[in-house]
């Protein structure tokens, strides 16, 4: 692909369920116990943020690279596994079972520069996603609801509630369990109760995307490759099967589905840029289609997969860092 080339694919997200999120400082609590968490939010406007989907997309990658990886009797090593999954891991000092390991200090801008030619080139998961070092080529964005005809977009809901034992469980246990239950009931303080499951305890209220609300995402890869394009088709296909993400899942909170549309976007020097269309993609529980350029890609992605990753090197990290 030329170097100028941008993919992007974007287009609709459907909260199938009520949507709840609560990323370390991205939603909110207040210090009011009784005030609900938020989601993230800019004025009014609450979003889903792209940390979530980041998320998705790279864990979901990963997993089908370990999976083919398995199949040809490989596997991601420790190192490999952090630096791929979370961007980052802490290098060792640099020795004879470290090779890989911190400079002195006295790195210059051309190794720097030598170093992410090759880890972009042997390992373009790396590339694509971006660590500590290397810019990620995958932007992915917030998902921004639209309003409905009412023009709500999310609500707070009231929270759950702990229960103590029902009376049918309660009548199930023995004599002897059935006293001790009731005894702790009685005679255990209020805090051991809130711990213990054995008071009705009101949880905090939370902030929600409404189910069937429409929210407008997508993804962009700048610079991108066939197969860097397939191995984030191929994550979204293993999400496909359990199309969920965020807080409250056990109680029914976090499907989606989608429906995005991509294109090519070619960077012309004198004339603008040019766009082509280059497939859609549609996921629902259970579903996941491609066609087009898309297709293409994630047959690629499969075909290499299948061989091993030829000439590929997932453990091909970069080395250089600051000083001690």
């Amino acid at each position: 692909m030329s170097m100028l080339e941008t993919l992007d694919v974007s287009g609709k997200l459907l909260a199938v369920s009520p949507i709840a999120v609560s990323p370390p400082g991205a939603a909110f609590s207040s210090d009011d116990k009784g005030a609900p968490q938020r989601l993230p939010s800019v004025g009014k406007n609450r979003y889903l943020p792209a940390s979530t989907f980041r998320h998705v997309l790279r864990y979901g990658a990963i997993r089908v690279v370990q999976e083919a990886l398995k199949a040809q009797g490989k596997s991601l090593s420790l190192d490999a596994l952090l630096m791929l999954d979370k961007g980052f891991f802490a290098q060792r000092k640099k020795d004879k079972a470290n090779p890989q390991g911190r400079s002195n200090g006295k790195t210059k801008a051309k190794d720097v520069l030598r170093m992410e030619q090759e880890v972009r080139e042997k390992n373009p998961l790396l590339g694509l996603f971006g660590v500590w070092t290397i810019p990620s080529m995958l932007r992915v964005r917030n998902a921004f609801p639209i309003p409905n005809a009412q023009g709500q977009t999310y609500t707070v809901a009231s929270g759950l509630v702990r229960k103590a034992l029902e009376e049918d469980l309660v009548d199930a246990l023995t004599k002897e369990d059935a006293e001790d239950y009731l005894q702790r009931l009685d005679d255990w303080s209020e805090a051991d109760k809130e711990t213990t499951g054995l008071k009705h305890i009101s949880e905090r209220p939370w902030e929600e995307i409404v189910a069937g609300v429409e929210c407008e995402w997508g993804y962009q890869i700048h610079r991108f490759t066939p197969f860097q394009s397939g191995a984030v088709l191929a994550g979204l296909r293993y999400f496909a099967s359990d199309p969920v993400i965020g807080a409250h899942k056990a109680v029914g909170r976090g499907e989606l589905a989608l429906d995005l549309n991509a294109s090519v976007i070619r960077q012309d020097i004198l004339n603008g840029p040019q766009s082509a269309e280059a497939g859609t993609l549609t996921l629902r529980r259970g579903e996941f289609r491609v066609d087009g350029l898309l297709a293409e890609h994630l047959s690629e992605f499969d075909r290499l997969a299948k061989a091993g990753f030829p000439g590929m090197d997932f453990h091909c990290l970069p080395a250089l860092v600051e000083g001690e």
